[in-house]
């Protein structure tokens, strides 16, 4: 079974001489794209028995109809889709039976008879299978008439138990409203086309500011409802979506920030450091104070960023922390004070009331990544020690209303020696301090595998086994690791990383000396007419 399953329904027969012309076909049209750029295994119902297609003469009836959708989200057997996607085209029902008013997705068998739900699929079994999937990235996609009741549930607004999952709810209509024909699929299908974006590539956010604007623009007799309550789901591009993700990060950090779900999914790749992340959750309970020290290179800003803020954000490991206040990390730059407003939004001696004026939010969680450059950047002392100041008497006069986690390379763990900044030094002592030490070969191992399982993608062992032995001995090995296998993963055309291509590239130290070299080489191209005149 794929990562990425789709279930499309296309339903043309209807009882009592409501058959529908086009809803097999648009249906076929969406499998068909899903097929090609969206790297879907692709269910079709009904569908001819020896051809890949919805059958527009078939009909299909409601047990049909929620075994396949249970089993799409709620699969019994086999391998947990990372993606699963749910398109339906057919007649929809609302019922106001007791007062309460409920939708229905109809199937061939409906009899709309008076207290019989025969043929009728209800929403409210649709939300609770999508509540209790354990599918990470939930789709679903409704043209029919009151689809909107699939919004009319609490759940839908996605509150903290559903963390951690990431939903693409689109639908015809509002829950009150018949659907015409012909409206959202053709929106749906020109939006999908990753051919009809510059960078090649469709996700949630971008498919709903699509539709948004081509069906208002239109001004319909329906108002359909988009809804991306939560993070980035790629759904289509030009070579397929698992040709165009890159697992690994290169010479960047793994990043993970509460504000910009949609614009950054390096979480969903962060592996190898889940017994640090404990180690670091662990602190976070018995101290509102941590340092993260470690060598440059050692993977200390994923640790924090891609580790920590995403598990507090899901809520799972420390309860209550999915309610907590977590802003991006920043680093301090040459002028602090400035930096810590630009992210916090007031002034740095402002932190404590603010706090206080908080809210709902049980804690503030402050990360504050390269701290050493409040020596390095910052020149000015007396900023410098306002900084400090200011952050100290806020983690010592909040207390547990306030965690700071201060990110800092550990060469310059000495400087707190000194006479000036002893105060906050004695707060970075060993029940506060957390090192960030080599990965074991086991981690090494979950960091080079994993991110190329999620998206489908074996490693070969030799590969695996060369790669350790050349970074394990090394200090500040990582980004050059992710490079290596970042580079490897944009030469590789096989669906495999393999160690010859490893070989090729001259090893990991020769993997970045190609780089350098073609960064010089580029620079001469551009630059050389420019020598030669002067």
């Amino acid at each position: 079974m794929t990562k990425r399953q789709a279930l499309v329904i296309g339903i043309n027969q209807y009882p009592f001489g409501d058959n529908l012309t086009t809803a097999a076909e648009d249906t076929e049209k969406i499998a068909q794209l899903l097929d090609k750029y969206g790297s879907f295994e692709v269910h079709r119902l009904p569908s001819k028995e020896d051809v890949r297609e919805v059958d527009s003469e078939k009909s299909l009836d409601s047990k049909q109809l929620e075994d396949a959708i249970t089993q799409l989200f709620l699969p019994k057997s086999g391998i947990i889709p990372e993606t699963a996607l749910l398109f339906f085209a057919g007649h929809g029902w609302r019922s106001e039976k007791n007062g309460q008013p409920e939708g229905f997705l109809v199937t061939s068998d409906a009899l709309f008879e008076q207290d019989s739900e025969d043929g009728l699929f209800s929403l409210i079994s649709l939300h609770q299978i999508l509540k209790d999937s354990p599918v990470r990235q939930q789709i679903v996609w409704l043209d029919c008439c009151h689809s909107g009741e699939l919004f009319n549930f609490k759940e839908t607004n996605l509150g903290k138990e559903t963390r951690g999952r990431d939903r693409c709810l689109i639908v015809a209509s509002r829950e009150f409203e018949t659907a015409i024909g012909g409206v959202l699929t053709p929106a749906l299908l020109a939006g999908l086309n990753p051919e009809n974006n510059s960078d090649g590539w469709v996700t949630n956010y971008t498919l709903k500011d699509f539709i948004d604007e081509k069906l208002n623009a239109e001004k319909p007799q329906q108002h359909h409802r988009c809804s991306n309550p939560t993070g980035i789901i790629h759904l289509t591009g030009k070579n397929g979506v698992l040709a165009n993700i890159r697992p690994y990060r290169g010479l960047k950090y793994f990043d993970f920030n509460p504000e910009q779900l949609k614009a950054c999914d390096d979480h969903k790749y962060f592996y190898g450091r889940t017994n640090l992340t404990k180690q670091l959750l662990q602190k976070l309970r018995q101290s509102n104070f941590i340092a993260v020290l470690g060598l440059s290179g050692s993977g200390k800003s994923s640790l924090v960023r891609a580790g920590l803020l995403y598990r507090l954000y899901l809520g799972e490991e420390i309860a209550g922390s999915d309610s907590w206040k977590l802003y991006p990390s920043f680093r301090p730059g040459k002028h602090p004070l400035e930096s810590f407003k630009n992210v916090i939004g007031v002034e740095a001696d402002q932190l404590e009331a603010l706090v206080v004026q908080m809210g709902s939010a049980e804690r503030m969680v402050l990360v504050i990544d390269q701290f050493e450059e409040i020596f390095t950047e910052c020149k000015d002392d007396a900023e410098r020690q306002k900084f400090f100041n200011c952050l100290l008497r806020a983690v010592e006069g909040l207390r547990n209303k306030l965690s700071l986690v201060l990110v800092m390379r550990s060469d310059f763990e000495g400087r707190f020696h000194q006479p000036e900044y002893e105060k906050l030094g004695s707060k970075i002592s060993q029940n506060n301090l957390l090192r960030v030490e080599h990965m074991t070969d086991v981690e090494l191992r979950e960091a080079i595998i994993e991110p190329a399982k999620k998206v489908e993608i074996e490693v070969e062992t030799e590969l695996v086994t060369s790669l350790i032995q050349q970074v394990e001995n090394s200090p500040g090995y990582l980004p050059l690791l992710q490079f290596t296998l970042d580079k490897l993963w944009q030469q590789s055309q096989k669906k495999r990383l393999i160690n010859s291509d490893l070989t090729k590239l001259g090893g990991v130290a020769g993997a970045l000396e190609q780089h350098a070299n073609e960064i010089y080489d580029s620079f001469l191209q551009q630059y050389s007419g420019q020598f030669l005149s002067s």
